[in-house]
């Protein structure tokens, strides 16, 4: 049981008083001295002061077990606020549009008293009652009409979409994807599947001798997300790289050490581009597939640095002889070693678009250009025109600025793993509940957005950046240094040298070490979101200018 400690007081809560001062009484045992919980070891001010942004009074928000106040809960809600407010009109460095107004319409659904929950498929009936699935098939829908997918949802037609909306961002689309692909190339039974009926216990088998046929390699850039490495341990899928390092410790086919990713392309100031080495990639799933080893290629559209897209129907384009020639487009996966006339045909290889942002706003880009109200090219095909791709993923708080994070994840109702008998209903999504909110934010956004007006908010981004460009390279001129400026076609962000701390925190920069030439650099971006305006770029201009040029590092 613990007990106080004579000495122990630290200052807790919006009144600073001792922490043991603080305490219910329902908190201390009767013995005397006990305690039914732990106490603080230390002030937690000494952590909060190296992680809690200037504007922010950590004490405010320690809630001591009597709890708060109404009036000290209206000083902590109106100084998060203030904070929130000043931050908004300056926030230029991540992948988030901030424009939040049409969301109000959300309100009376959270003071409501009941509970939205879409719980498991949304393209089964039945299960708890207040949930907003036929919102969420809209979505989808609208969704896998811009994606070119084969719309609606029919679970007799093999090709037809599945998917649904995230609880999280592209994260758990990611993270769902990997699971998907995992269990795809490790031989489990899908829904196209021929009826296996008590087989669906047996493990599958190739009817070659390949003792990596069910042994998947995930590929990913070196600009993907940086939780991709942790989203392939949780599934358990290992990259090339542990898989190399592992097996085949000198043979690696690019020459030296093993690269922990796939190398990407340089763009014009010596950094990355963003974008994936097809070359690279090409060398690296050609050795693993001679190997039998079935692949996870993860393809990038806007990532998060250097808002780049890969180049996804050409990699598809080279990779697949690669496929054919190493056995690996087409195979057969057997159940019954008693049945042989009974298989599974199906890929070798699963391709995931990471379209957290791109996968959004890039259809618009292509209608906005086909109809001269987008002079700029749009980016690489992506989607499912290309009947290689296998699941695309995008985000609802980076280009629909939902106030929290959200998105879709699709793939193909032929690529669904098949329920076992002992299991039903089948849990098709990666949770059990999920936050049927998340549909009526987007469904908002997407009855309140046309197709004109998404064409319109993209041309003014493109636009924007532009002239953030522009600006950026006129102070370079001013100041008389280089910035190392660095824009891709079509990208929303622009990188550059790393100015003071005190602006990036002002203007919430995202910052980076990036290898340049052999050295390290540290780098920032601005992101033109649709909530960005021209007079935030002016305002940043204005405070690099006032700065000395050995503020820039």
């Amino acid at each position: 049981m613990a007990k106080f400690d004579a000495d122990l007081n630290v200052p807790y809560g919006p009144e600073k008083k001792p922490w043991k001062k603080t305490l219910s009484i329902l908190a201390q045992t009767k013995n005397e001295g006990g305690l039914h919980v732990s106490p603080p070891t230390k002030d937690p001010k000494i952590f909060e002061d190296t992680v809690t942004p200037s504007g922010i009074s950590p004490h405010l928000y320690q809630v001591p077990s009597t709890g708060l106040t109404q009036n000290q809960q209206d000083i902590a809600h109106k100084e998060a606020w203030e904070f929130f407010q000043s931050r908004a009109n300056n926030s230029l460095g991540f992948q988030a549009n901030l424009q939040h107004k049409q969301y109000a319409v959300l309100i009376p659904y959270i003071d409501a008293d009941f509970h939205i929950n879409n719980g498991e498929d949304l393209f089964k009936a039945g299960g708890y009652i207040f949930n907003t699935k036929w919102i969420e098939r809209n979505i989808l829908d609208y969704y896998a009409s811009l994606w070119r997918a084969k719309w609606p949802h029919d679970a007799s037609d093999m090709e037809s979409y599945w998917g649904y909306v995230l609880n999280m961002g592209s994260t758990e689309g990611n993270i769902h994807a990997i699971w998907s692909a995992r269990d795809y190339l490790s031989g489990m039974p899908i829904t196209n599947d021929v009826s296996l009926s008590q087989n669906d216990l047996l493990q599958p088998f190739c009817s070659d001798d390949n003792p990596n046929c069910f042994s998947p390699v995930a590929f990913y850039s070196d600009s993907s997300h940086h939780g991709m490495k942790r989203n392939l341990q949780m599934i358990g899928v290992p990259s090339f790289y542990d898989v190399g390092i592992r097996q085949y410790p000198n043979d690696n086919p690019l020459g030296g050490p093993w690269p922990t990713r796939v190398p990407t392309t340089t763009g014009p100031v010596g950094i990355s581009s963003g974008s994936v080495d097809i070359d690279a990639l090409t060398k690296l799933v050609d050795f693993f597939t001679g190997k039998g080893h079935p692949i996870l290629v993860i393809f990038n559209y806007g990532t998060t640095f250097e808002g780049a897209y890969d180049d996804v129907k050409t990699a598809g384009e080279v990779l697949i002889p690669i496929l054919k020639k190493n056995k690996m487009y087409s195979r057969k996966i057997y159940y019954d070693r008693e049945n042989l006339d009974q298989y599974s045909e199906r890929k070798g290889f699963w391709f995931h678009v990471d379209g957290a942002l791109g996968a959004a706003y890039m259809p618009f880009v292509e209608m906005g250009y086909d109809h001269g109200l987008i002079k700029e090219k749009p980016g690489p095909v992506f989607d499912f025109r290309l009947d290689f791709i296998s699941s695309i993923v995008t985000s609802g708080h980076k280009w629909m600025g939902t106030p929290w994070p959200c998105g879709i994840f699709m793939t193909k109702t032929g690529l669904l793993m098949k329920p076992q008998e002992s299991f039903k209903p089948f849990q098709a999504t990666a949770s059990g509940s999920r936050n049927g909110l998340s549909s009526v934010m987007l469904w908002t956004y997407i009855s309140t957005s046309s197709y004109e007006k998404e064409v319109e908010t993209i041309a003014g981004c493109l636009q924007l950046v532009e002239y953030a460009v522009k600006r950026l390279k006129d102070l370079e001129k001013d100041l008389s240094i280089d910035l190392c400026i660095q824009h891709s076609s079509l990208s929303l962000a622009v990188l550059f040298k790393k100015p003071d701390d005190k602006l990036v925190e002002k203007y919430n920069l995202d910052c980076r070490v990036i290898r340049v030439n052999g050295k390290e650099c540290l780098y920032c971006h601005i992101y033109i979101m649709p909530s960005v305006t021209k007079d935030m770029i002016d305002q940043l201009i204005h405070d690099l200018k006032k700065r000395n040029s050995c503020y820039f590092l």
